[in-house]
């Protein structure tokens, strides 16, 4: 197989529950489903956006999503590279895991404005990043403030000597308080 195989292997057999949006050039793990996937579960679901959030649901027993009550739960999106890049490409790179959360949040019913908690990990000591620390940091907070506006998430922001999923700059974990509306369905129309 191609290299999406290679890289899902690396990430995904290996156990992590990272999810893998972004950053290997040629990889398309943000590809759409042609639908979300709305997986019941007890107290809620386990909500699909992506081809590869099928593939580790199936093969790996993760979820990308994971509803319970009025809860969502994200697992970390990661933001790779695997060879070095600067600051202008990191900024795509964190742009395009951002508007992939959106989709999630949006096929579960929420919006980034019900994101209570964020936590991140930076790796700033990558090799993959030829920025400094400084300008890891300033472009992560130039791209979350598109997206986040007041009343604003918590926001806890951890520094790692790497990832998991190794090529990773950063991880992207979320909560979200999103409740059901009664009589409401999923059927919202989701910015593409």
């Amino acid at each position: 197989m191609g290299r999406t195989t290679t890289m899902f292997q690396l990430v995904a057999r290996a156990g992590t529950v990272a999810i893998v949006l972004a950053g290997w050039a040629g990889v398309a793990f943000g590809q759409a489903l042609p639908a979300p996937i709305h997986v019941p579960a007890p107290g809620g679901e386990v909500v699909l956006t992506t081809v590869f959030d099928k593939q580790i649901y199936d093969e790996d027993q993760l979820s990308a999503v994971r509803r319970a009550g009025d809860w969502l739960y994200f697992s970390g999106s990661v933001v790779g590279a695997s060879k070095p890049i600067g600051p202008d490409d990191f900024e795509q790179r964190l742009d395009r895991v951002f508007r992939l959360i959106g989709d999630k949040l949006c096929a579960a019913g929420a919006s980034f404005a019900d994101v209570v908690a964020m936590r991140s990990y930076h790796a700033w000591r990558n090799p993959a990043f030829t920025g400094t620390k400084d300008e890891h940091n300033a472009v992560f907070d130039k791209v979350r403030k598109r997206y986040f506006l007041a009343p604003y998430p918590t926001w806890t922001a951890i520094g790692v000597d790497q990832l998991y999923a190794s090529p990773g700059l950063v991880e992207i974990e979320l909560t979200a308080y999103a409740p059901r509306r009664r009589g409401a369905g999923r059927a919202q129309a989701c910015p593409k």
